[in-house]
């Protein structure tokens, strides 16, 4: 037998033993998260969220309106890197959007951005987050001059 065989022989029989007795590992899958999102009339800090709104909350035309996601995961969290993008609407028009990058690595993990009232104008409003999945979670509010 060759030399230089021997080392490569010996290397293709541990590999295939790894593979018949399962020690190589499998691909994580992705995580899947719960998510859910709520108005609020402050929430800067993740985690923080003051004065809740729910679908029949009026938020003034001159305040700001807090979006604040939690994104749940049931199973272990696989790390990952995605862009999420929170859209605003008055009615069907959108009125203001901000994507960002986020490295997801822990459960609960909450997204948080602000739009002003005055951007959004009086009115039935909603809120959606995106992901690259597409639309994760939306909440209805209105919007009122005073």
């Amino acid at each position: 037998m060759n030399q230089r065989a021997h080392p490569l022989m010996l290397l293709g029989i541990v590999l295939t033993a790894l593979v018949c007795f399962g020690c190589v590992s499998q691909p994580v899958p992705p995580t899947t998260w719960r998510t859910t999102l709520v108005t609020a009339t402050g929430s800067n800090v993740p985690g923080n969220i003051q004065g809740i709104g729910n679908r029949f909350t009026r938020f003034t035309f001159n305040g700001k309106i807090h979006a604040h996601a939690t994104l749940v995961a049931d199973d272990p969290v696989t790390p990952s890197t995605s862009t999420y993008t929170m859209k605003w609407f008055n009615e069907t028009r959108l009125a203001h959007q901000r994507s960002a990058e986020y490295t997801v690595s822990m459960s609960p993990y909450y997204l948080v951005h602000a739009a002003p009232g005055s951007v959004l104008g009086p009115g039935s409003c909603h809120v959606e987050l995106h992901s690259a999945n597409g639309l994760l979670a939306t909440r209805e509010f209105l919007v009122v001059e005073r």
